[in-house]
């Protein structure tokens, strides 16, 4: 059977201008790098390509870091394959937005904002940054038609942040607000986090949802106890089946967030249709040694053959720790036990399983829990991503 890829996690860069304190990449600061040429990533395209690929996610690094990176979205165009880009914003000039117009499949551009205090955010970050400079890029996409979010990633320090910063997206006209928990890996690592931060992070963007996303859509038939509903938010990675990362140096793994083990190979040398199985075949072992492990909190699940442990790189970001994996299916259970279920949160809800339903049938939409609706807002009518 041909392998069908969905969708791209591709890292275009390793280099960043920021050092921030939470960032999940392993990037680099210095000048060298082993990024690969424009020319390869053409080849890239192509093979992506011929296994379907509907949709990429560039990110970095920074990708605003490239001076050729409008020339590879430019050659991207011609295949037709549509593109997100996630910055930091502070590399993108007038002049760069200018460039964006000219481009026919840009989908959005999402601009990361972590705290709502600017002082804060600037330390975070490791440089000093003017917020009258940095907030002047939504202006200019705004001016220019380009559809554009703010993305969150929560932490223990900024979770109560989450209503502020969704305020201030509102003021800089962005389509929609992503907030998702940071996964302790790269400078990250040095969090010690446990399912009690995540289980908040969910009840937060629960109750921040309810109360910012003002959308009506068709209404779903809900039952009395929203409760009952878990089996809805159960997720398998979807990681080497319906998406797959690539590195700026051609290194492939099943997530963004999961470092690449050199045994896969590398694109630059193999096809994706020899690299895959190899990482298929990886990742079926190692979900079958976790849920067949009878320590693991998941040992006694009913649902573990369906979920199969959740998120992989959340799991292996903790190695040798016995810790109940970020489970949305608890969450949601416990959740709707604790809190009294309003008009708006069932609204929250109805939103949330319809989204779901309608990603189910798009193949511009990874199977994967960083892709539960639960963690974006959406903050105009018409902005669907």
């Amino acid at each position: 059977m041909p392998i069908k890829i969905k969708m791209a996690d591709i890292s275009i860069t390793n280099l960043c201008n920021l050092k921030c304190k939470h960032c999940g990449a392993y990037v680099n600061n210095k000048i060298n790098n082993t990024d690969l040429k424009k020319e390869i990533f053409y080849k890239i395209f192509n093979d992506l390509n011929k296994h379907e690929c509907r949709f990429i996610i560039f990110s970095g690094g920074e990708p605003f870091v490239r001076k050729d990176f409008i020339d590879i979205l430019q050659h991207l165009d011609i295949l037709g394959i549509k593109y997100c880009i996630l910055s930091n914003g502070t590399l993108i000039t007038e002049e760069i937005v200018d460039k964006l117009t000219t481009l026919s499949n840009l989908a959005f551009v999402r601009i990361s904002i972590d705290f709502f205090n600017f002082e804060v955010f600037s330390k975070w970050r490791g440089i000093n940054l003017k917020d009258h400079d940095f907030y002047n890029v939504f202006g200019w996409l705004k001016a220019a038609n380009i559809p554009y979010g703010v993305g969150m990633t929560i932490l223990p320090e900024n979770i109560n942040d989450i209503h502020a910063l969704l305020i201030k997206s509102k003021e800089l006209g962005a389509f929609f607000f992503r907030g998702i928990p940071v996964i302790p890996i790269g400078r990250a690592s040095k969090f010690k986090l446990d399912s009690e931060f995540y289980y908040e992070c969910f009840k937060t963007m629960l109750i921040a949802k309810a109360t910012h996303e003002k959308r009506v859509m068709r209404t779903l038939l809900l039952p009395e106890e929203i409760g009952d509903l878990y089996k809805e938010v159960i997720f398998c990675c979807g990681g080497a089946e319906s998406e797959i990362s690539i590195d700026s140096d051609g290194s492939v793994s099943t997530c963004p967030l999961l470092k690449s083990n050199p045994s896969f190979g590398n694109i630059v040398n193999l096809p994706l249709s020899e690299i895959i199985p190899k990482i298929r075949h990886w990742k079926n072992k190692t979900q079958e040694a976790i849920l067949n492990d009878k320590i693991d909190p998941c040992w006694e699940c009913s649902d573990k053959p369906e979920c199969k442990a959740g998120c992989l790189t959340e799991i292996l970001s903790r190695p040798g720790e016995k810790l109940q994996s970020m489970c949305l299916k608890l969450f949601w259970q416990r959740i709707f036990n604790e809190i009294v279920v309003t008009p708006d949160c069932r609204r929250a809800v109805n939103s949330i399983l319809y989204d779901m339903q309608i990603n189910s049938k798009n193949t511009l939409v990874r199977d994967c829990y960083r892709s539960f609706p639960l963690w974006k807002v959406t903050l105009r009518d018409n902005a669907i991503f």
